[in-house]
């Protein structure tokens, strides 16, 4: 019976989708935009699918207005025709760039973008122009331009390594060394110091192994980091007098924790390892159950996407669909429940955001969260003290929060990228916890719920060429989940 009420919990979410979506004219572009981005379409076939996405919210802008049934046909076959073609185009280079992409993936993980932005920048130029040539059918060796950009990626990441990964160990191993990490914990020292050589060493070599530094690079950051969080536990337990007890129980806390999680019986006479086990049954139990929910669920959209192949047919089939569901008088029920949610969800963002002045904070809802972009609130360059003058502000943050007693609440402290990237990080941090400090003692949210981080210069709104730009960049955004269907 659980599993049928999970079956028929996605079917209402399902329907809840189809309102949001306003009409099922879009499900079958959607799918074709769900295509396409498996194929990574918009970098494959960029003016094709460009054009689709144009074509989309016109058709979404003509729904949204009430326009002839003609017009909004019209602007739905062109948005069709060019996701196709993007989709067809993207299948044919897919032989070609898999790799460029696979190494442009890896590269982005590596953070070239921030730390080797003209290398990177490079790459991304030649291929958009690429790719742009391979539409037109005018590339003539697309397999000397492939392995041209996936040098160019892959010297990004190196780049990338030598500015700010390999300084950033370094930093750290003396930072450990000056901690006593050496003889605290001395294997997870000597490793993360091997795996910097060998780093090093690679580098001297032609051609270099971006693999190879990016791999041991990052294993070499996390031993040392590790090497750092023994050494400190170390020495505070010796400050503690902590005895051998007392370490083993504390490390077992988690696994406690866990137990509790899963509903799980705890029985640690036998080894922390023993007692995971049965945490690791379950969860694959769990895993398993998913699973098929997501099969479901896939179906179910497929139904629905289905429908939408003729408008006509699709309102026919709704209707039938909404005369079996009144029949139950449960299922009309939640139903009901779920469009009073939803018209409570837009009411409260409209409260919200009647609260901030213009100047005090731009009120913005993407996706189901509700973003407050305080973009009143300024602290003294490089400091992170509120200033009385801000408390009137917070204040209405804290009348907006109290308004989602089930809610995640995240401070969020961004920066521009004007000085060094770390204390850019650690700055933003700062901020973000002061806010988050003067916040909670006033928000009826739960603790466990209210969260804050700093990102610094990575994830910038505006251009940090300007300096318009960059005081956008510097802000606390208060990131609120409400969380209504729980």
């Amino acid at each position: 019976m659980k599993f049928f009420g999970n079956l028929f919990v996605i079917f209402f979410a399902v329907m809840v989708t189809s309102v949001f979506s306003q009409n099922s004219k879009l499900y079958e572009i959607e799918l074709s935009i769900e295509k396409a981005n498996k194929l990574n379409a918009a970098i494959l076939s960029p003016a094709n699918y460009g054009k689709g996405m144009l074509y989309y919210d016109e058709v979404k802008r003509s729904i949204t207005l009430n326009k002839q049934e003609s017009e909004i046909t019209e602007q739905k076959k062109y948005a069709l025709e060019n996701f196709n073609n993007a989709i067809e185009i993207s299948e044919k280079a897919i032989p070609f760039f898999e790799k460029v992409i696979n190494e442009r993936i890896l590269a982005d993980k590596y953070n070239s973008k921030n730390y080797a932005p003209e290398l990177w920048n490079k790459a991304e130029e030649n291929l958009e122009a690429t790719c742009l040539l391979f539409e037109k059918g005018e590339i003539k060796n697309p397999d000397t331009e492939a392995n041209n950009l996936i040098k160019l990626y892959h010297d990004a990441e190196i780049d990338a390594a030598k500015r700010f990964y390999i300084p950033e160990i370094k930093k750290n191993i003396a930072l450990a060394e000056d901690n006593d990490a050496e003889d605290n914990a001395p294997a997870t020292f000597t490793a993360a110091t091997q795996l910097l050589a060998l780093v090093e060493q690679e580098l001297t070599k032609s051609p270099v192994r971006a693999d190879f530094v990016r791999e041991n690079s990052f294993r070499s950051y996390q031993e040392i980091k590790h090497a750092l969080y023994i050494s400190d536990i170390i020495e505070k337990n010796k400050k503690d007098r902590k005895t051998s007890e007392d370490i083993i129980l504390n490390c077992e806390k988690a696994l406690k924790d866990l137990h509790n999680l899963f509903e799980t019986q705890e029985i640690l006479d036998k080894g922390i390892e023993s007692s995971s086990k049965e945490i690791y049954v379950k969860a694959e139990k769990n895993k398993k159950e998913i699973s098929i929910l997501k099969e479901e669920l896939k179906k179910l959209k497929q139904e629905f996407i289905g429908i939408s192949n003729n408008y006509t047919t699709a309102k026919n089939e709704l209707a039938t669909v909404k005369a079996e569901l009144e029949k139950t008088q449960t299922e009309k029920a939640k139903l009901e429940e779920i469009v009073g949610t939803v018209e409570k969800a837009k009411e409260q963002f409209e409260i919200v955001k009647s609260k901030f002045l213009s100047y005090e904070a731009n009120v913005l809802q993407i996706s189901d969260k509700i973003i407050i972009r305080l973009i009143g609130l300024s602290f003294p360059s490089g400091k992170s003290t509120i200033e009385s003058q801000y408390f009137s502000l917070l204040t209405k943050v804290i009348e907006s929060i109290n308004l989602f007693p089930k809610a995640n609440v995240t401070v969020e402290g961004h920066t521009d990228s004007q000085g060094n990237d770390s204390q850019n990080l650690e700055l933003s941090e700062e901020r973000a916890f002061a806010v988050f400090q003067y916040l909670t003692n006033n928000i009826k949210i739960p603790m466990d719920h209210f969260f804050h981080v700093g990102y610094g210069e990575t994830k910038p709104i505006a251009s940090n060429d300007t300096k318009e730009g960059r005081e956008q960049n510097r802000r606390i955004d208060i990131v609120i989940e409400p969380n209504f269907y729980k």
